[in-house]
């Protein structure tokens, strides 16, 4: 990594600005037309709005419009689906939060967007910030969030060190690119295709 891309803002570019919109319209669908499974998409929103506030605050996340790095934020996404796809591969996860097919569908996307808010360009950002060191900062962010994943998937240590080690991948991602689109993009697209 060079002392530029060290120093540059962690950004979310058009692709993840994006993704975000589309996570805020699944939150208004998903609590307007099911609302017998409210309370689960308003623990998401509550990650994500949280994740966006320490970002913005502790991080200097910034939103950017701008598509001149267009190209760069879908490569990272591509790359970030492909990562957790082969991770997942060792031990396959499939995603059931015990709502309707649709629901199911609606809650992993925004849950992607949330988790990555809150865990990577929070979370792990802000360790690599204090620390300086990329290595903890992936540990500690991809530890948390495996220890999050206990609701969801028991505390099975064969497949919470599969959510860790795509932890580490999308952590990795965030702190090279500095962009959060990858992350963003590359854990809803996997979470979509696990409720297939």
């Amino acid at each position: 990594m060079t002392q530029n891309q060290r120093q540059a803002p962690y950004t979310i570019g058009f692709l993840g600005n994006m993704a975000l919109a589309t996570a805020v319209l699944v939150f208004m669908y998903a609590t307007t037309f099911n609302p017998e499974n409210v309370n689960s998409f308003y623990v998401m929103a509550f990650l994500i709005v949280m994740g966006t506030v320490f970002s913005m605050a502790l991080v200097g996340l910034r939103f950017s419009f701008d598509i001149k790095r267009l190209f760069e934020s879908l490569l990272w996404g591509v790359l970030s689906s492909l990562m957790i796809l082969l991770v997942n591969q060792v031990a396959p996860i499939r995603i059931g939060v015990g709502v309707s097919p649709v629901s199911e569908f609606l809650y992993s996307v925004l849950a992607g967007a949330a988790e990555e808010m809150f865990f990577r360009l929070w979370l792990c950002a802000w360790i690599n910030q204090i620390t300086h060191s990329m290595l903890l900062a992936i540990g500690v962010s991809s530890g948390i969030w495996s220890i999050y994943h206990i609701s969801m998937y028991g505390a099975n240590p064969g497949v919470l060190f599969i959510v860790f080690l795509a932890g580490c991948v999308q952590g990795w991602i965030l702190l090279q690119s500095r962009l959060g689109d990858g992350p963003i993009i590359g854990h809803m697209v996997v979470n979509a295709l696990a409720t297939m």
